[in-house]
């Protein structure tokens, strides 16, 4: 296996058609794709953002998320692209990743890439703040159910 980058536009187009319960996100920073010793052969995708949460807002450029990981089942891709974001992220001065998986999923791959998991997070809309849905109601659409998360994070250095 190995990583490259590759376009936001590809990114989203695969999350659309591979990924069980998100839709692709707003933006991203970088993305990258996996493939199988063939470039013809994308595997799978990670896309990389900003984070979500206003508790890390003001610490842009140190703490990224992980907003999207998405595979076509091939073994262990989705924890070999979670390794290329780690390698990424500290060679781009990061100090910190996030994820956030839902409370039912095992996180097998963040475990498998070294990842820890650090809370359990409440389900909650976007219901404050100065969000598109209170000046537009309903141009905003939510990109995932609200559930119950758990939050995963690794240090980059």
């Amino acid at each position: 296996m190995f990583c490259r980058l590759i376009t936001f536009k590809e990114a989203k187009k695969i999350i659309g058609e591979w990924h069980s319960h998100h839709k692709p996100p707003i933006g991203h920073i970088f993305s990258l794709g996996a493939y199988d010793c063939d470039l013809d052969n994308l595997i799978g995708v990670v896309i990389v953002g900003r984070p979500v949460s206003p508790g890390f807002g003001n610490e842009f450029g140190k703490v990224l998320e992980v907003t999207r990981l998405c595979t076509n089942g091939y073994k262990n891709a989705a924890s070999f692209l979670l390794g290329c974001v780690k390698r990424s992220c500290k060679e781009l001065g990061v100090e910190k990743l996030i994820s956030y998986t839902r409370e039912d999923e095992n996180g097998t791959c963040y475990l498998a890439a070294g990842w820890k998991k650090v809370s359990k997070v409440k389900g909650k809309g976007w219901v404050s703040g100065n969000k598109s849905d209170r000046w537009l109601p309903g141009l905003y659409l939510p990109t995932t159910e609200i559930c119950d998360r758990v939050r995963w994070e690794i240090f980059c250095r």
